[in-house]
C-alpha cells in the first residue's frame, strides 16, 4: 500500500518556513510549490530518475513533473530548443547523418559504400535502368534509391528506384510469382481482348 503525505499532516514540519523544515530520511520535498503531496519518499515510485541530481532522482515528483510535461508552455520550450538546434545543423548535414545511421543500422552499410554502389549503377535503378523521379517533400529533395535486400539472407542486391523496390515488395521477392504476371502480360499483348 502507498502512503502519500499532505505537508500538513507531517509533524516534523516548521510551521513557519515549511522550505527551512528538516525533512527525515528517505522522503523527499518536490520542488513545485503548488505540489498537493511536497513530500514523498525518496522512491522511484514517486520520481522519475534523474542522473544529474545527487540522489539520481528528479526535482519534481511525478504527478507534478507529468503535469508541467504536458502543458502547452513546456511543449512551446520544448519545440523552441528544437528548432534552435536544428538551425545550427545545415539541412544537407542533418539528412545524411539520418541516412548514414539508417544504412547502418538497417543494412549494415556505410554511406561511403551506398554512394559507390550508386556510382556503379550510375545513379540509376538496378532493374529499370531509370533514375529516382519521386521527391521528398520534407526535404525538398529527389528521393535516394533504395537499398534492395534479400529478407531471408539479408544480402545486399542493389539500388532500386521506389516504383521498383514497391513491385518487387508487392511480389515478395518470389521468383516464379514474377513469371506468372510476365506471363499474364505477355498473354496480354499476344492474345488482346476488345
Amino acid at each position: 500500500m502507498t502512503v502519500l503525505y499532505h505537508a500538513t499532516q507531517l509533524s516534523f514540519l516548521s510551521s513557519d518556513d515549511p522550505q527551512e523544515s528538516s525533512i527525515p530520511e528517505g522522503y523527499k520535498r518536490c520542488s513545485n510549490p503548488a505540489c498537493k503531496n511536497p513530500i514523498l519518499p525518496v522512491t522511484p515510485e514517486f520520481f522519475y530518475r534523474n542522473n544529474r541530481t545527487k540522489d539520481k532522482l528528479d526535482y519534481r515528483c511525478k504527478n507534478c513533473q507529468t503535469e508541467y510535461r504536458s502543458s502547452p508552455e513546456y511543449r512551446a520550450m520544448r519545440a523552441a530548443s528544437a528548432r534552435r538546434c536544428r538551425a545550427k545543423i545545415p539541412e544537407s548535414m542533418r539528412h545524411n547523418k539520418d541516412k548514414r545511421k539508417h544504412l547502418k543500422e538497417y543494412y549494415d552499410l556505410t554511406l561511403e559504400n551506398y554512394q559507390r554502389m550508386l556510382e556503379g549503377q550510375q545513379g540509376l535503378c538496378a532493374c529499370c535502368s531509370k533514375p529516382e523521379t519521386s521527391f521528398d517533400k520534407k526535404h525538398q529533395t529527389l528521393r535516394r534509391l533504395n537499398v534492395d535486400h534479400c529478407h531471408k539472407t539479408g544480402k545486399i542486391r542493389g539500388l532500386l528506384c521506389g516504383r521498383c523496390n514497391r513491385a518487387l515488395g508487392l511480389l515478395e521477392d518470389d521468383p516464379e510469382l514474377v513469371k506468372a504476371l510476365l506471363r499474364y502480360i505477355e498473354h496480354d499483348a499476344i492474345n488482346p481482348q476488345k
